[in-house]
């Protein structure tokens, strides 16, 4: 039924997969959505998106090959492709090198590797541990944290 050429190719598929997180789904590179996207699994999107993704608790990882036309919201995200939309992480986002967002960022971390292209703005957030409604007095104030933002910085 196979032969051993298409049996090739399916081995090779299954080897990438492998190299995959489990915990991470995959939206390949010749996939194309448009619309929203929601769910409660880290996701890697090697294609195109045009819409939202909406990933609160989970972590998104945009790959060198993918092009998102997208608002995204994540816990954490990594930029390695292109992004033209607005981009909000409760944790961090990475714009990493040859990675490229045109939109605002919303974030407590953020870091913008050498090689990086991003225009727009960053305003940066309150982690999400810290938004609390409870008063905090100078006894009970945790230490200041240490926020990471870097432009052309090559390593953080």
């Amino acid at each position: 039924m196979w032969n051993r050429q298409k049996s090739g190719v399916l081995n090779s598929v299954k080897v990438e997969l492998l190299d995959l997180p489990a915990t991470y789904s995959r939206l390949g590179p010749t996939l194309r959505v448009k619309g929203e996207i929601s769910g409660d699994d880290d996701l890697l999107v090697e294609g195109s998106v045009e819409g939202s993704i909406r990933l609160c608790e989970k972590k998104l990882m945009i790959a060198a090959t993918a092009n998102l036309m997208a608002d995204v919201i994540a816990d954490a995200v990594l930029v390695k492709g292109n992004v033209n939309g607005n981009v909000r992480a409760n944790g961090w986002i990475e714009v990493d090198e040859g990675g490229s967002v045109i939109g605002h960022l919303t974030t407590p971390q953020v870091f913008i590797r050498n090689g990086a292209s991003f225009k727009g703005t960053i305003k940066i957030g309150k982690s999400k541990e810290r938004e609390t409604d409870e008063v905090i007095t100078p006894e009970t104030k945790p230490a200041p944290r240490q926020l990471a933002v870097a432009a052309g910085a090559s390593d953080i």
